[in-house]
C-alpha cells in the first residue's frame, strides 16, 4: 500500500518542483509535469524540511502583516 504524503511533505515537494521550474539545471532537460515528479520523489526527506521552513516563512509574513494593520 502506498504512503500517503503529509501536508508539510506535499508544501516542500512543491516549492522543489517550482524550483526546478525557475532555475533548471540544465537549460534544454524535459521538465516534468508535477505528478511524475511527485511519483520520483514523494519519500525523500527534504520535502519535510523545506515545507517546514516554508510554513515559517509564511507564519513570519503573517505576523508582520498583521502588526503593521494593527499599528
Amino acid at each position: 500500500m502506498e504512503r500517503d504524503i503529509y501536508p508539510l511533505d506535499y508544501l516542500g515537494l512543491y516549492i522543489r518542483w517550482k524550483s526546478v521550474l525557475v532555475f533548471p539545471k540544465d537549460v534544454n532537460a524535459q521538465i516534468d509535469m508535477f505528478s511524475t515528479y511527485r511519483a520520483k520523489h514523494k519519500d525523500e526527506g527534504l520535502n519535510f524540511i523545506v515545507g517546514l521552513i516554508a510554513i515559517h516563512i509564511l507564519a513570519g509574513f503573517a505576523i508582520v502583516i498583521v502588526g503593521l494593520i494593527t499599528l
